[in-house]
């Protein structure tokens, strides 16, 4: 039994029942619209701002003549423009890719031809490192810098990141998007061969948004959570494990910059709040000895994980002294299943100390 459809608009009828990522941006900005949604080194991203802005990029990138599905790589680090950049594509049908910049540029360029990717975004550090690669590509016809007035790249077509947002419509970006078409494409680490692409549908993001939020506990409305990312967005784990679900719910995204300090971390949880957060074992290691340097109320944690290996045991009684409040837990996973595959909580701790995934 099915319903008739044949007087109803496909796009209406599409953008009323779909599961669409981006449109879960737009969703929450909505509801929490002048609510900070990311942190990014001191400077505050409403949701109405980063929702805004994605829908203007993706606008843009749909102007460089993309045809539905293609494959935007981003050499982007962490920052509130590369989540905008998600976002953008999501709401525009095309697949996002952000690849792992501290690759080799053979590695990076093998990447670039096997995606097929006609487009190149990326951030003022790494463009030397675009240059090498794009050079190798010829596929690459597009390069985007978040610079003004960038020189070309590669002697390809080059653009400002900024003065394409600016030059874009302010409408509400509008297109036709099945659940199950690509969202996102992220390459393996390639420890036993070339890395692989993981292709992975908006349906399955968004459901992996939601799962995970359940599985780290985190809180939705006027006491959403807030989330320290010190891991790089290009990964998995911070991408779909932490920063998604935390938009999702309303919540907040701190991130203290490119590159992990442990006394900005540590900074950054007391002056906002910060009530989750991952980090490698040795950050938390970093971290303790930071802390122990120099005190800070780290009261408002409620959970601290940590990932991809065990933490010994003295190192686990000290963060978990560091953290007076928060449940300390173990999770691991892969890329090509978004959700937390496994979660070991506290009460595990001393049952299998030693176990990992």
């Amino acid at each position: 039994m099915k319903p008739d459809l044949s007087l109803v608009d496909p796009l209406e009828y599409n953008l009323a029942t779909r599961a669409n990522v981006g449109d879960g941006l737009v969703r929450t900005a909505a509801l929490y619209p002048d609510r900070v949604a990311v942190v990014d080194q001191g400077r505050e991203v409403t949701y109405r701002e980063l929702a805004a802005t994605a829908d203007r990029f993706g606008h843009a990138l749909l102007g460089l003549g993309l045809a539905p599905g293609t494959p935007v790589a981003l050499f982007m680090m962490n920052s509130w423009q590369m989540l905008a950049t998600y976002y953008a594509c999501a709401r525009a049908g095309l697949v996002c890719m952000p690849v792992n910049f501290l690759l080799s540029p053979a590695d990076l360029a093998w990447i670039l031809s096997d995606s097929g990717t006609p487009v190149v975004i990326c951030d003022p550090p790494l463009r030397p490192l675009a240059e090498a690669v794009a050079a190798q590509v010829p596929g690459v016809t597009n390069v985007i810098v978040r610079e003004e007035d960038p020189a070309p790249v590669a002697d390809r077509t080059t653009h400002g990141w900024d003065a394409l947002v600016d030059s874009a419509t302010t409408n509400p970006l509008q297109v036709l998007i099945d659940d199950r078409d690509t969202v996102q494409c992220l390459y393996t680490s390639g420890t036993t061969a070339r890395p692989k692409g993981t292709l992975t549908s908006h349906v399955s993001v968004t459901i992996a948004t939601l799962s995970n939020a359940i599985a780290v506990r985190e809180s939705w409305g006027a006491s959403a959570s807030v989330m320290l990312t010190v891991l790089p967005l290009f990964h998995v784990t911070a991408l779909n494990t932490l920063v998604m679900p935390i938009l999702g719910m309303g919540g907040t995204v701190v991130l203290p910059g490119p590159a992990f300090h442990p006394e900005v971390a540590l900074d950054s949880i007391e002056k906002y709040g910060v009530t989750h957060m991952m980090m490698l074992p040795m950050m938390h290691a970093a971290c303790a000895e930071a802390q122990a340097a120099v005190p800070r109320d780290l009261s408002s944690v409620t959970t601290a994980i940590y990932a991809m290996a065990p933490m010994p045991t003295e190192l686990l009684e000290r963060v978990d002294a560091m953290y007076p409040n928060a449940a300390v837990v173990l999770g691991s996973g892969q890329t090509e299943v978004l959700p937390a595959t496994a979660m070991q909580w506290p009460e595990h701790q001393q049952s299998a100390p030693d176990s990992w995934g």
